[in-house]
């Protein structure tokens, strides 16, 4: 390099190309296959967890589940749908006065959430 000349790229080959091509179309799909997959789970609706555990045996998730939740888990308990925030009612839990307090982050998720969204 110190005469000045550059390095010529390499060019690919036909094969190579088309080799490259078909990896491309190949992760597309499989991202079109993924969207697809989670539309679908998406229009199943609720789990047999949520509608047993949550819905009918409320009584039961709010004195071994809610009882043990943070001001902040309950926040995000809240933002789940309808249901969730009924469900809280039902705890005597305040639903309006729900807020994340950063510094009850108790799992890493709700951490890397607060590290996402939260302006610092």
């Amino acid at each position: 390099m110190d005469d000045g000349k550059k390095k010529k790229k390499k060019q690919l080959s036909g094969a190579q190309k088309r080799k490259k091509k078909k990896e491309k179309e190949e992760a597309v799909m499989e991202a079109v296959k993924e969207a697809v997959a989670e539309m679908e789970r998406i229009k199943l609706g609720p789990t047999k967890l949520w509608t047993g555990l949550v819905l009918h045996y409320k009584d039961v998730f709010v004195s071994h589940v809610i009882s043990k939740l943070n001001g902040t888990d309950r926040w995000f308990f809240a933002l789940v749908n309808r249901e969730s925030r009924g469900v809280l009612e039902y705890a005597g839990v305040d639903v309006s006065q729900l807020k994340w307090d950063v510094w009850h982050c108790t799992s890493i998720s709700t951490l890397e959430w607060m590290w996402e969204y939260v302006p610092w």
